[in-house]
């Protein structure tokens, strides 16, 4: 029962929980093909980790009905309480197969079973955001509502005690994976505006919905077998007498990264502590099946349990089997073991939030993860020591350039990496980001750029010059610092005065004296990041007014 307790995720587990803060940062983006594909490959891999998943608790529901068929005074009870558990997760699981069938209809699947319509973000909208009076299917409503069904469940259970001592960590895990809350984000003009749980997926595209329908199936099954064995527990607490002995193996991780070492513990349920057994491991091929009866292995024995330790050279699946070999009065007795696991090789991901790119003077906010590694163990470093990275939680960063990159001696290109926190090992490779300047902004008046007509009525209602930057990813906000304005006098001289601050309030008596078809220029402006401490920089740009 390996792998079910948070602290024993897999490291296949471990990564696409990780994903999960690549997902969410990148589906605002206009994604590239190759980023749309590689969500595919990941609700592939998703996929996989969930059958692998159902095949486990399959195996312990089947353990239940069979201790209920052997005890049934004692165990049908809690056979009983793993069918309401198994009934219960089949029933969000067909919520969320519905909502994936949905997606699959709309957006139309190719002979390889691949979406056609990867990024058209209408598809989700219509699907988990929008209610049916909107024109929509309503299904995130739906899904809110089988979610918070099955979260009350599962916290039912701790009428049964089962979530006891450390095991109470489970009602937070539970809390953590199905709570719904609602809440606000930036409306018009900064003010707070309620949202619904579901509008979270609003802007996602349909193959990283795919993606995070799977991701959601496997937070059930993963749940789902936890709970089972909280229950077999309890199911151990209700036999005193132990009746039947059973090999099992218990191992941290089922899936390790090349160069890793594979750890196991090999024991006997219900092992008499006074006849030790031995245990000795056999060859088997890919399909699982043992090769011959040829003894390859003993184990080293500590207490009663076999201690098995190697360290792959390649990846691939490897079995680990054999026979422990049990002394009792009726003479020696056998029982199999087998256990599954792989190796896969190292990767580490470092993913933009925003772009493929490191912008100066903003915030770049980032995520990490590694398979193998919870992101607590990682630490986010740059080789460029002008720039700053600051944990905001566990697998998300922030990288701050503050300096412009200009001249001889800018940076082009820094490269961020990982390391482990407690070695300082590296975990993975370097990865290069192009580090660029935020764009200059234009300046305005009146929400427009560029040369205009206005009378003077309306230039005298404008506040002042805005700096606006249109068409670019991050909420930044410039502001103009002073800028220089040019009028006619009556003579048909221009008149020209520097300004500091960007309104017009001491020079709106101008206004006032200008005629039909006269102009003013607005020019040699100078602006700043709104907040920075950097020096104002040139903008080099003119609006001229010409006076209806």
């Amino acid at each position: 029962m390996a792998g079910n307790h948070m602290s024993e995720l897999s490291p296949r587990q471990r990564m696409i929980n990780m994903m999960y803060l690549v997902l969410t940062a990148l589906l605002a983006l206009n994604i590239s093909k190759e980023v749309l594909e590689a969500f595919q490959t990941m609700d592939n891999s998703i996929g996989f980790s969930y059958s692998e998943k159902v095949d486990f608790n399959k195996k312990e529901y089947d353990a239940f009905k069979l201790k209920a068929l052997n005890n049934p005074e004692k165990l049908s009870f809690w056979n009983d309480v793993a069918d309401d558990v198994k009934n219960e997760s089949s029933s969000l699981i067909s919520v969320i197969d519905t909502i994936r069938l949905k997606i699959q209809d709309l957006a139309e699947v190719d002979e390889d079973g691949k979406l056609i319509a990867l990024d058209d973000k209408e598809i989700t909208l219509a699907v988990l955001v929008k209610k049916s009076e909107e024109k929509g299917y309503g299904y995130g409503q739906l899904l809110k509502e089988a979610r918070s069904e099955y979260k009350n469940f599962l916290m039912s259970l701790d009428s049964l005690d089962i979530y006891q001592g450390a095991d109470s960590i489970y009602k937070l895990n539970i809390l953590s994976l199905f709570e719904n809350p609602d809440y606000d984000s930036d409306g018009p003009e900064g003010r707070a505006e309620p949202r619904s749980w579901e509008h979270k997926y609003y802007g996602h595209v349909p193959v990283a919905a795919m993606a995070f329908m799977n991701q959601m199936k496997l937070d059930v099954g993963n749940m789902e077998g936890a709970i089972l064995e909280l229950l077999q527990k309890k199911t151990g607490q209700s036999s005193i007498t132990v009746n039947q002995q059973l090999a099992v193996v218990k191992a941290p991780k089922q899936t390790i990264m090349l160069g890793d070492s594979f750890h196991a513990k090999v024991f006997i349920a219900g092992v008499d502590t006074n006849q030790l057994p031995k245990f000795n491991v056999y060859a088997y091929n890919s399909e699982g099946e043992r090769i011959d009866n040829d003894v390859i292995d003993t184990l080293s024995v500590e207490g009663s349990r076999g201690i098995f330790s190697t360290k792959p050279t390649k990846q691939g699946t490897y079995y680990l089997g054999g026979d422990i070999l049990v002394q009792s009065e009726e003479g020696e007795k056998t029982y199999e073991f087998m256990h599954q696991y792989r190796v896969d090789a190292p990767m580490s991901v470092i993913s933009p939030d925003k772009m493929n790119v490191i912008y100066t003077e903003v915030i770049n906010p980032l995520s990490i993860s590694v398979p193998g590694y919870s992101s607590d163990e990682l630490q986010l470093y740059s080789d460029f020591s002008g720039c700053k990275i600051k944990r905001v939680k566990n697998g998300s960063y922030e990288a701050i350039i503050s300096n412009i990159q200009k001249g001889k001696n800018a940076r082009k290109n820094i490269n961020l990496f990982i390391k482990h926190k407690k070695t300082g090992k590296l975990v993975g490779k370097k990865i290069a980001f192009r580090v660029k300047n935020v764009p200059p902004p234009r300046p305005s008046i009146k929400k427009k750029i560029g040369p205009q007509s206005l009378s003077t009525a309306q230039l005298s209602s404008a506040a002042g010059i805005r700096a606006k930057l249109d068409n670019f990813d991050f909420d930044l906000k410039y502001e103009i610092t002073s800028f220089d304005f040019s009028y006619p006098t009556n003579t048909g001289s221009m008149i020209t005065a520097s300004y500091k601050g960007w309104k017009f309030d001491q020079i709106k008596a101008q206004f006032t004296g200008l005629k039909p078809g006269q102009k003013v220029i607005f020019d040699n402006f100078e602006f700043k990041v709104k907040g920075s401490k950097n020096k104002p920089r040139k903008l080099y740009e003119s609006v001229v007014i010409t006076i209806l």
